[in-house]
């Protein structure tokens, strides 16, 4: 049996949830630039597009429901759910991935930072 948590608990959980997925996605996409995990060829692109849609739902949401006359927990919370759609969703996407030289992301081409050993890069 589930229970609605109080608005000021529902915040915290889920502000809570986004600092941890926030900081395992930024820990994943380290690794990657690092060359220790393999990420979508695109992923740095992702990265900074992502940020202004999250900020502008967020936003949006908060004017919303601030408009529709909710309870400011209500409007900190409509605020703090579409941060938490992309940090979710980021976790998931990202998620566990093989700590293996040569490992290949869920989906797309991965992007290599180093040349593989005996073969030459071309240039065009």
């Amino acid at each position: 049996m589930s229970r609605k948590l109080p608005p000021a608990f529902a915040l915290f959980d889920a502000w809570t949830r986004i600092a941890l997925e926030a900081q395992s996605v930024i820990a994943m996409r380290v690794l990657g630039n690092a060359g220790f995990l393999a990420l979508p060829a695109r992923e740095n692109d992702r990265m900074v597009a992502e940020k202004w849609k999250a900020a502008m739902d967020a936003g949006w949401a908060a004017w919303r429901a601030a408009a529709m006359g909710a309870a400011p927990m209500a409007v900190a919370l409509a605020y703090a759910r579409p941060y938490g759609r992309a940090t979710r969703g980021n976790s998931r996407r990202l998620g566990p991935t093989l700590l293996v030289p040569g490992a290949t992301p869920r989906a797309g081409k991965t992007r290599s930072s180093k040349p593989r050993a005996g073969k030459a890069r071309s240039r065009r």
